[in-house]
């Protein structure tokens, strides 16, 4: 008999306290409601109901946090609306927490019930407030950003972008609109000013399946990768990159230099073989005569790949420069040997083999510098035949052109 009043007496004290939480719950919302709203008292209770036992699976408890921090922030953003003054870091927090709970009762509402049977009573009307204040994260973002608060900027312009990808708001539109197809990016720009490369990279990841900037999206990405030597992910970007910015000379050129540098001169001719294929390009026929130059091609294949560029753009000073070097190098190399000769006749033979080259390779020289007429990378090779040739008037008028332009 004792055992059974003690039973009794348990279960009545276990309702009495379910009870109780139960109308902790309801005060809370009463708080948050009344003409004055007390907030303070508000979220004290709906905060320890969050955490009790006896209410932390109820969905109506996680549904009241999220009503009564959604109507602080809307008190907050009315005053802001009639120009009154407002605390708008607290009003973005409370957005937030808003979000948060109602998120969680949705996940709360659709577990089974004791027969097992998921039926969900707020669930679609979360959806939809959920949908309704998810752009107002935006306008956080905004106002964190122009206060150069690039961290908090981050937070909330990228808890819109993730907004857009929660499984409990699938279907609902959100960052559809081809009018915020620009968050993900100033996410990213809010990212890359805060300087941390991990939440940067992440942000750009995201970006790369928007369309919105993308080849900027890509840019950042890849630098991002570099600055952090993860090579792989680094070269993986450039290549996604050029497939989708095929006349872009920072995803070659980056492409190109790394072939480079590993010395690997075969799929740096391939790809830019391929490169030309598609969109025939001065700077990609130039880029190919370089590679041509380091990996040892024939005079004959690297002077053809030049003159390419040239048919594609007459004014390409920089393959007239590559291809005037061709013969200036030669020159340069007989003439040094010549210095050893002590046999006359073979050292007048020389000296008119290097006159040659020299006056085969002025006329190039002479229309890189005609295009680009302050070049010093044309102009000293230029003096430099001027002088060998005894061209001394020629040789007088350029030194001084030199000196000008050094003294600018």
């Amino acid at each position: 008999m004792k055992k059974f009043m003690l039973l009794t007496l348990l279960l009545v004290v276990g309702v009495s306290a379910s009870i109780a939480q139960k109308k902790a719950v309801s005060e809370a919302k009463n708080a948050a409601t009344q003409e004055k709203p007390d907030y303070k008292t508000a979220e004290t209770l709906i905060k320890q109901a969050l955490v009790n036992d006896e209410t932390k699976n109820d969905a109506k408890t996680w549904n009241t946090a999220g009503f009564i921090f959604n109507k602080k922030f809307e008190d907050e953003r009315n005053k802001d609306l009639i120009k009154q003054p407002c605390d708008k870091p607290m009003m973005y927090e409370s957005l937030l927490e808003a979000y948060n709970y109602w998120l969680k009762c949705i996940e709360v509402d659709n577990m089974p019930n004791e027969k097992g049977k998921v039926k969900p009573k707020f669930t679609e009307e979360i959806r939809t407030k959920l949908k309704e204040i998810s752009p107002e994260f935006i306008n956080a973002g905004a106002y964190f950003y122009d206060l150069k608060d690039y961290k908090l900027a981050y937070k909330y312009f990228n808890q819109y972008n993730q907004a857009s990808a929660t499984e409990a708001l699938k279907g609902l539109g959100i960052g559809e609109d081809p009018n915020m197809q620009m968050i993900p990016f100033y996410a990213c720009l809010a990212a890359l000013n805060m300087e941390n490369d991990s939440v940067a990279v992440s942000a750009l990841e995201f970006a790369k399946k928007k369309d919105y900037e993308k080849y900027k999206v890509y840019y950042f990405l890849a630098d991002t990768y570099k600055k952090n030597n993860q090579t792989e992910k680094y070269n993986a970007t450039l290549r996604e990159g050029y497939s989708l910015f095929a006349d872009s000379l920072y995803f070659i050129g980056n492409l190109i230099n790394n072939y480079i540098s590993a010395k690997d001169y075969t799929n740096a001719t391939t790809f830019l073989n391929e490169a030309i294929s598609r969109k025939p390009n001065e700077n990609l026929y130039i880029a190919l005569g370089e590679v041509y130059q380091e990996s040892g091609k024939s005079e004959a294949e690297i002077k053809a790949v030049f003159e390419d560029a040239i048919k594609v753009n007459p004014n390409a000073h920089l393959a007239y420069f590559y291809i005037g070097r061709l013969s200036f190098n030669k020159a340069v190399e007989v003439a040094n040997k010549s210095i050893d000769i002590k046999d006359n006749k073979k050292y007048q033979a020389s000296k008119e083999e290097t006159n040659k080259l020299y006056k085969e390779a002025l006329p190039w020289f002479l229309k890189a510098v005609e295009i680009s007429p302050e070049s010093m990378e044309y102009l000293i090779p230029l003096r430099s035949i001027y002088y060998n040739l005894t061209m001394n008037k020629e040789f007088d008028a350029l030194d001084k052109k030199i000196s000008a332009l050094r003294n600018k």
